[in-house]
């Protein structure tokens, strides 16, 4: 299904039709926006109902953008330190940690030192707690180590200490109800029949949908 697809963007529809071909059962959504606008917007049919994805580490883009209207709302520079606003954080020689070198994964906080339950990771501040409580593996802001899993937690806690409100209501008040994304940090009930499982093909040479 091609709803856009632009001069010059000709060979991204190729690129679809060919997957097709080798695959009809295989289902994409692919959108490109550039500064002239929407340039790309293709769908296999099996993909036509729109339906949700779940993006993984995607969601760091919008939980920065949260945590940064939150940091406004409160009137609180990235600047500051986290231990300001989270005394526990200062634990184990991270009292001079800002917000910015926390949020670009300058920390050394890259695991948890037990195992956390899915709704744990999720819901009651214990990873957050757990990280908070730790030494972290370098000197806070002397390299960058990709916080995978934590940043989220930690991202959590800071804009549950700016706002008093988790993560994901306060991007659902403020940023995604307002624009009417369609892009949840937590999916609803309602929107639960349109999410599809989404397939990691295996470690292979790129061209094909399945790495072959």
């Amino acid at each position: 299904m091609v709803r856009t697809l632009a001069a010059g963007y000709e060979e991204v529809g190729d690129v679809l039709a060919g997957h097709l071909a080798a695959d009809p059962s295989w289902g994409c959504q692919l959108v490109v926006r550039t500064d002239e606008g929407l340039v790309v917007d293709l769908a296999s049919d099996s993909e036509a109902d729109d339906p949700l994805h779940v993006v993984a580490s995607v969601t760091k883009g919008v939980a920065g953008v949260t945590v940064a209207l939150a940091l406004q709302t409160a009137g609180v520079d990235p600047g500051e330190r986290v231990a300001a606003l989270w005394p526990e954080f200062a634990a184990e020689g991270k009292s001079a940690v800002t917000i910015a070198q926390l949020l670009s994964h300058q920390v050394g906080l890259l695991a948890t030192t037990r195992d956390f339950t899915v709704r744990e990771w999720g819901e009651d501040g214990a990873v957050a707690a757990d990280l908070a409580a730790q030494r972290p593996l370098w000197a806070p802001g002397r390299v960058h180590g990709y916080h995978a899993l934590t940043v989220g937690p930690l991202a959590d806690e800071l804009v549950r200490r700016l706002t008093g409100l988790p993560l994901w209501r306060f991007y659902e008040e403020q940023v995604r109800a307002p624009l009417e994304a369609d892009f949840w940090v937590r999916l609803p009930d309602a929107q639960s029949a349109r999410l599809r499982e989404v397939v990691v093909p295996p470690s292979g040479p790129a061209g094909t949908p399945d790495g072959a």
